[in-house]
């Protein structure tokens, strides 16, 4: 897909610079360039764990490349397992919150 960082950065501000996925992938925009993603993993039985899942991309042509999205609106559909396949591959780091 051909894009260019205006249009990407317009593409966020239409959604307030914070786009949340169905699975809860919450996809940031920090001053026009560093996009960030994560998604808070809870475990609420017994012992309650909180761990959050980020990755960082430091330019949004980096974000959409890696990502080879088909149009703006694939950002939306960002799921659970590519934060998983980020992590796998050493894009994403796991925190204890």
């Amino acid at each position: 897909m051909k894009y260019t960082d205006t249009a990407l950065e317009n593409y966020f501000w239409e959604f307030g610079n914070h786009i949340v996925t169905k699975e809860g992938v919450e996809i940031v925009l920090h001053e026009s360039a560093l996009v960030e993603m994560s998604v808070l993993l809870r475990n609420e039985d017994d012992y309650p764990q909180r761990i959050q899942l980020q990755a960082n991309f430091y330019s949004l042509a980096a974000f959409m490349n890696f990502f080879a999205f088909e149009s703006y609106d694939c950002i939306a559909k960002i799921t659970l397992q590519d934060m998983l396949a980020l992590y796998r591959i050493g894009y994403a780091k796991l925190e204890a919150l």
